[in-house]
C-alpha cells in the first residue's frame, strides 16, 4: 500500500507533468501557439529544483513524449509514416529533454 508521502510525490509530479504536456501539445504541431512552447517546461523545470534528478527526468520526459502526441495522427495517417519510424522520432526529441534537468555537477574550489 502506497504511503501518504509516496501519494503526494505522484500527484505533485503529475501537477507539474500534464500542464507541461498540454502546453507541449498546444505549442507545437501544425499549427502551433508559439507562447504555449516558451511556457511549456516552466512546471516542470520548477519541479526539478525539489525532486531529485531522476524523478525530474522522468518527468519531462513524460510531458514532452505525452506532448508530441499531437502529431501522431498526422505522421502515421496523413503522411503515413511507420509506426516504428514516429516512435523512435518520438523518444528522439524527449530523450535530450529530459537530460536537460540533470542538474550540473558540484565542484569543490578549494
Amino acid at each position: 500500500m502506497a504511503s501518504v508521502r509516496d501519494r503526494r510525490g505522484i500527484v505533485v509530479n503529475l501537477g507539474a507533468c500534464l500542464p507541461s504536456a498540454g502546453c507541449l501539445g498546444l505549442g507545437t504541431g501544425l499549427t502551433p501557439h508559439p507562447l504555449f512552447t516558451w511556457l511549456a517546461l516552466l512546471p516542470a523545470l520548477a519541479l526539478a529544483l525539489r525532486a531529485p534528478a531522476r524523478t525530474a527526468a522522468l518527468v519531462v520526459f513524460t510531458a514532452w513524449l505525452l506532448g508530441e502526441t499531437n502529431e501522431w495522427t498526422y505522421l502515421t495517417g496523413q503522411i503515413g509514416m511507420p509506426v516504428g519510424l514516429v516512435i523512435t522520432f518520438f523518444l528522439g526529441f524527449a530523450a535530450p529533454a529530459a537530460g536537460w534537468t540533470s542538474p550540473a555537477p558540484r565542484v569543490d574550489c578549494c
